[in-house]
């Protein structure tokens, strides 16, 4: 993987959770062990389809959520690709981190935390799923992911993301 790649920063700035964050992603293969994880996020596969969920704000997003206590991120990606999206997800392959820095805003989590961003395989798909933490989900072809994660207020971080996760054929 070409961890030289520059990526655009984005500031996020989470009104409800009063939170403002610049965040920035970095391809590699291994998180950076001086960087506590606050989110780990997945892209579940299936066939050729990957599956996000459709948040509060209506954005398309990939599958994950906070670490609860005693849970290692592995866990908390297992526990959240369920809750969220109704699947049970195997094989999770790291190919990048987004470094969040903290500017104001809620201290929940240290000022400086990353997010690890990997892709998994769907083992199950539970069709008995109730909606709790997201609007929907949905299994969408690659040029399919690509259109509505174009169409997200974040200034493309996430496209870029995913994107660079196709391009370098990190999917199984």
């Amino acid at each position: 993987m070409n961890s030289q790649k520059k990526f655009g920063v984005f500031i996020l700035n989470n009104k409800r959770e009063n939170v403002v964050a610049e965040t920035e992603f970095f391809p590699s293969q291994e998180l950076c062990p001086d960087i506590p994880i606050s989110t780990p996020l997945t892209f579940p596969f299936q066939n050729n389809q990957v599956m996000m969920v459709l948040d509060k704000n209506n954005w398309w997003n990939p599958l994950g959520g906070h670490i609860e206590k005693n849970e290692t991120w592995e866990e908390a990606l297992i526990r959240e690709a369920l809750e969220e999206g109704g699947v049970d997800i195997a094989d999770n392959l790291i190919f990048g981190y987004i470094k969040v820095n903290r500017i104001s805003g809620s201290k929940t989590y240290p000022s400086v935390t990353q997010i690890p961003m990997t892709q998994s395989v769907i083992k199950k798909y539970h069709h008995d799923w109730n909606k709790m933490e997201t609007k929907d989900r949905r299994l969408f072809s690659i040029e399919e992911a690509i259109q509505v994660l174009s169409e997200r207020g974040d200034n493309q971080q996430m496209l870029q993301i995913f994107s660079y996760m196709i391009k370098n054929k990190v999917n199984k």
